[in-house]
């Protein structure tokens, strides 16, 4: 089986009928869906079942909530495919997404592939998630690329992720910004990244997410502080602190604490 899609789903009644469909459009392709419902107390779980019928392939698990890094690091030890693809319950796929990746898949085999995703719902900037360079890298080349204040690589939804690559780190389950956490460390031990100029994901920015309450935003700011310095002793380590490399994924990370204090505490 060639792709894995994961989805987490905690109360996203409104959404996830969307997100699915959006899945099957793919249907044609060699792939695997599981979803785990994290503890939904609306019908989101009801839906869901829904289209059991319809695809054979789609696995659905219930447990009580733990959030979302135990929910992706649960899915991961049981999935089949050899790429594995995040996908949030509030997101869309592409639906030629399989269908493009699938030549690049079976004729190179890269341990990562990035492509483009289109934020929706009127994000000031507009281009931060797209690569500046396009076409095949080492991991730390893409690193070295990505590792830009005005551009963002740490989130999930833009990859497709080789299996295997996961069981070569160890994965940091947190509440928030696990994927912040734990890009920046599969990329390093990744021998090749295909950046694509495509986009295959549909990011749907809700309109109150960062006017959440202050005891939330406080939660999400300790889970950033976390990520950053996982991240920096991961590379002090591996690195040094002299190296050049470190030192820019350093000052990148710093920047984006600073930033996430003034967008979190305001």
């Amino acid at each position: 089986m060639l792709f894995t899609i994961i989805i987490s789903v905690f109360n996203k009644e409104q959404t996830i009928s969307r997100c699915l469909e959006s899945v099957l459009n793919n249907f044609k392709n060699n792939f695997e869906i599981i979803i785990i419902d994290d503890g939904s107390s609306d019908h989101s779980l009801e839906i869901i079942n829904s289209y059991k019928s319809n695809f054979p392939n789609l696995f659905i698990y219930h447990q009580s909530n733990m959030g979302i890094g135990y929910v992706r690091k649960k899915a991961i030890s049981i999935a089949n495919g050899e790429y594995i693809i995040f996908l949030d319950a509030d997101d869309a796929l592409s639906s030629n997404l399989l269908h493009t990746l699938k030549p690049y898949v079976l004729e190179i085999k890269p341990d990562i592939i990035r492509y483009n995703i289109d934020e929706i719902n009127g994000v000031k900037e507009k281009n931060r998630y797209i690569s500046p360079k396009y076409g095949l890298m080492t991991g730390k080349e893409a690193l070295e690329l990505w590792s830009e204040i005005n551009i963002r690589y740490g989130l999930f939804s833009m990859y497709a992720i080789r299996r295997d690559l996961f069981f070569k780190t160890e994965f940091i389950v947190l509440n928030y910004y696990e994927d912040v956490c734990n890009i920046p460390r599969l990329l390093y031990f990744a021998k090749n990244v295909l950046v694509l100029n495509y986009t295959g994901y549909s990011y749907y920015r809700s309109a109150n997410s960062l006017t959440m309450n202050s005891i939330n935003n406080k939660s999400k700011l300790e889970h950033f502080v976390k990520a950053h310095d996982s991240i920096i002793y991961f590379f002090k380590e591996q690195l040094g602190e002299n190296d050049s490399l470190y030192k820019k994924i350093k000052e990148y990370y710093d920047y984006h604490l600073k930033r996430k204090e003034k967008e979190l505490l305001s």
